[in-house]
Formats: C-alpha cells, sequence, structure tokens
C-alpha cells in the first residue's frame, strides 16, 4: 500500500496570508504567503515523512460550475493587492520544493483531488487530503481521510459524524440543503446544518427526502423543501464533486517526495526567509542532529562529580536546565548528568559542598559557553549573577517573536517533552532540547547581524540587572 498527500494549494494559500502578519522582502515584495505556504510544507513533509505528495491547485475561475449557475462564486471578494505578486513566487517555491503541481482547466482542484483519491482507494492505497474544507469531506472513508496542518489533526469519518451527525457520503446531501455562502450555492432557504442532519439521518439522501416528503414534518420545513427543489438539486450538482477528471497526470506519476536542500535552501535565501532555513535538517531525517535523547544519569558521589567536571571542562559548551530537585547539564559527547540538590534549607549547594567546589568552574568559566532558557530565573535559582549565558528564551523573543519554551520545541519539530516520572528524566530531556534549540536558534543569528547585536548587547546584559533589582529592590528618591 502505497500513501498519497493531496495538498489543496488554494487552502495552504490563503490560510497563510491570512494567518501570517504582513511580511515584505527587502526590496518592497510582499511575502506572507509564501512564508506561510513554506513554512506549512517544510512541516507536513518533515512530520508525514515518506509518501507520494503533489500540490493540487485551481486553474482558474471559470469551471463547469459557472455553466450550471452563472452566480456560482460571483460574491467572492476581489483578490487582496498584497496577494497577487505572491501566486508566482509560490509557484517558484512549489518549484524549489520538487514537487508537482496539478491543475485542470474546466475544473476546480477539489475535483482533481476527489479523482486522485477515488482512484488511489479503488488501487487499495491510503490517501491524506491535506485541507480542512468541508466540500472534502464527502471523500472521507476508511482508506482517505482529511489532514488539517494549522491544527495538525486529522479528520476521518467518525470526526464528520461527530460534526454533523451524518456519514461522509451524505455531506453533499447537507451541502445541498445548507448552501453555502463563500461559493454562493443557494441551498433551501431556512434550513441550516442541524435540520438538514436530522432529515438526513431519516430519509439517507436528498431524493429520499422528496421522495417522502409527505412524511416531513412540521408543515413548514414540507413547504421548504417544496418550494426550493429545483435549487436544492441544482446546489447539489454544484457541491458534488466530479471523481473523473479527465486528462490528469496518472496516479503513478506522483512520486516520493525527492527534495533538493540546496535548491530549497537557495530559494529561502533570495526570498530572505532566514527563520526557516535552520528547519530544513528536519527534512533530511534529522541526520546532522542528535537524534534521540538517550536517558540521564544521576551523579551519586564527590568522585563521579569530580570526574564529570574534568570532562566537562573540556567542552566548549553545555546546556543546563534546572529543576525542583536537581540540575542537569548536557553535552552531545557527554550526555545528561544530573545533580540533586540539598534538601536542607539554606544557599543552593551548602550542604553539597563537593558539588560546588567540583562544578563552580562550568558557571565561572568564561570560555565554556552555558546554554540555559531563561537566565533571570537560573540566577535566581543560583543566588548569582556572575556568570554568562546563552539565554534560548531571550533568542527566540528577539529572532522569531516568541520565547515559550513548548512552542520553540514545536516550531523546530524537536520531540516534545514526554511525561517522566522523575525530576531527573524530566530535566534531564530539557537540558537536551536546550542544546537543540540553541543550535537552531544560532543559525539565525548569526544570519542577522542587527538582532545579533540587540541580543548580545542589550537583553543578555539585562537580565543580570533585572535580577539585582527583584532581589535587592530598589531605592527611591521619596
Amino acid at each position: 500500500m502505497e500513501k498519497f498527500f493531496l495538498i489543496d494549494g488554494s487552502s495552504f494559500i490563503f490560510r497563510a496570508f491570512y494567518g501570517i502578519p504582513p511580511m515584505f522582502r527587502s526590496d518592497g515584495t510582499p511575502t506572507n504567503a509564501v512564508f506561510g505556504f513554506c513554512s506549512m510544507l517544510l512541516r507536513l513533509i518533515s512530520k508525514r515523512k515518506h509518501g507520494r505528495y503533489a500540490i493540487v491547485a485551481d486553474s482558474g475561475s471559470q469551471t463547469f460550475r459557472n455553466d450550471l449557475y452563472s452566480a456560482y462564486k460571483a460574491n467572492r471578494i476581489e483578490t487582496p493587492e498584497e496577494l497577487k505578486p505572491q501566486f508566482d513566487l509560490i509557484k517558484e517555491a512549489v518549484e524549489a520544493f520538487s514537487l508537482p503541481s496539478i491543475a485542470m482547466k474546466g475544473f476546480e482542484a477539489d475535483d482533481v483531488i476527489a479523482s486522485y483519491a477515488r482512484e488511489a482507494h479503488e488501487k487499495g492505497h491510503a490517501v491524506e487530503i491535506v485541507s480542512s474544507d468541508k466540500d472534502l469531506m464527502q471523500l472521507v472513508n476508511h482508506t482517505v481521510y482529511m489532514y488539517d496542518a494549522m491544527k495538525d489533526k486529522e479528520i476521518h469519518s467518525s470526526d464528520v459524524m461527530e460534526r454533523f451527525g451524518i456519514r461522509p457520503n451524505q455531506v453533499v446531501d447537507l451541502q445541498a440543503m445548507m448552501g453555502d455562502a463563500s461559493d454562493n450555492v443557494p441551498g433551501i432557504k431556512g434550513i441550516g446544518p442541524k435540520t438538514a442532519s436530522k432529515l438526513l439521518q431519516e430519509h439517507e439522501t436528498l431524493e429520499g427526502i422528496y421522495a417522502n416528503i409527505q412524511k416531513v414534518n412540521p408543515a413548514g420545513l414540507q413547504k421548504k423543501l417544496l418550494d426550493d427543489r429545483e435549487m436544492a438539486f441544482l446546489s447539489k450538482r454544484l457541491v458534488k464533486l466530479d471523481e473523473y477528471v479527465p486528462n490528469l497526470p496518472e496516479l503513478d506519476s506522483i512520486q516520493e517526495a525527492q527534495i533538493d536542500l540546496e535548491k530549497l535552501r537557495r530559494f529561502f535565501e533570495k526570498m530572505e526567509f532566514r527563520q526557516l532555513a535552520p528547519r530544513l535538517d528536519s527534512l533530511n531525517g534529522g541526520s546532522k542532529r542528535e537524534s534521540k535523547y538517550s536517558g540521564t544519569r544521576r551523579v551519586e558521589t564527590s568522585i563521579e562529580a569530580g570526574i564529570f567536571s574534568e570532562k566537562f571542562k573540556k567542552e566548549k559548551r553545555i546546556a543546563m536546565s534546572l529543576g525542583e530537585k536537581g540540575c542537569a547539564f548536557y553535552t552531545p559527547s557527554l550526555g545528561c548528568v544530573y545533580f540533586d540538590f540539598p534538601q536542607k534549607d539554606g544557599d543552593l549547594f551548602s550542604s553539597r559542598p563537593s558539588f560546588f567546589n567540583q562544578m563552580e568552574v562550568l558557571f565561572s568559566e568564561k570560555s565554556i559557553d552555558k546554554i540555559v532558557y531563561d537566565t533571570k530565573a537560573v540566577f535566581h535559582v543560583l543566588k548569582r549573577d556572575d556568570f554568562d549565558c546563552q539565554d534560548i528564551q531571550t533568542l527566540g523573543y528577539d529572532l522569531l517573536g516568541e520565547g515559550d519554551w513548548k512552542k520553540l520545541v514545536k516550531h523546530f519539530h524537536l520531540p516534545p517533552s514526554p511525561l517522566f516520572q522523575e525530576d531527573l528524566d524530566q530535566v534531564g530531556f530539557e537540558a537536551y532540547a536546550n542544546w537543540m534549540l540553541f543550535e537552531q536558534l544560532e543559525k539565525i543569528l548569526k544570519e542577522d547581524e542587527k538582532r545579533k547585536k540587540l541580543y548580545q548587547e542589550i537583553d543578555l546584559p539585562l537580565a543580570s540587572v533585572l535580577y539585582r533589582m527583584e532581589r535587592n529592590g530598589i531605592c527611591l528618591d521619596k
């Protein structure tokens, strides 16, 4: 069994355009739709991995549905001016991803998707339709499902049933009665989703409803159905997807994604998408990253602390994380090492001087880069601010406008934190993830001198100032 990913290109474009704040290249070209399109495509391919991918696009505004009903989609608003110049750039993006883009004159993208989904299903293949468009829910069955990339949610038959109270193969009849204001599909005046769903639960299809029209109650509902019978069946023809679009490229012509990373990297450079370039590793199986978190070792004795201290002294960079009960350090060569905090009151490490003496070099040695999340919080826990840190939280805000740890992990497609039973494993994993996050953020930082200066000369030193203000207070004139 093969797996096909049929991506609704129009849905991606418009969700990106309206979901991403305005962005402009240095020459003034608007780029937010292109950026969002590329970001969603990166996330999709890196997460879904192996399969055959195709972008399915609309070929133009006129289709066979306009011949059936001249007012079809006549109410659509004009394409925003900021979006128009981005269509050609999105075509370049698709080429940069080395993915096929398929469109057929006289048909909508949904018809092309329906035709490929039908054929793939008949041949026993699995199909993931990457879209949230309810018009495509009529195609869902046991081998065909949908995926909402923005919400990271799969849509199966049970989800359609939960939303509308009907099976996917009844969605066409539901829409025929409801109509669709966005596409100017008339439907039946005065009938909404609840009423339409109830009628279909009782009579199965639109034809079944009219075959039993005398049994429909109340009388007012029966009258609505009779008055708009012609519009109901016209609407059904408008919303029913054509599963036999002629002259399409063969299904087997849709191949596994074979992405040329350098070609895509050059496109990102041309578009000035500095935030996306570091994510290209995720398309390459993550080969440049530490593959997995492999557990955390607890240091039990002073002898062990001394051994690890000597090993850490040879490292140029360490990542750390503080938990409620202890502190973890991580490097790729040494893995995760965990030290318990003392259990009695007093300054941190006061009951374990051997730890402090052995590991103090990690805080005092300026040649060792220390990676943390939230420098100021670390200063408060350790009750000292006489050492420098690389702060993931600050760096995230400066480069991406986002400093939340979990959101940064998701942004760079790192594995989410598992639910650990012990503080040791939780804090160890966070130290490991801090290393991975900084690797990605540092790549962006190196390409942006202005933000690099902001981060290094203003925001990092500010953590120490704020820590001292919070700990010591400030003097007021009165």
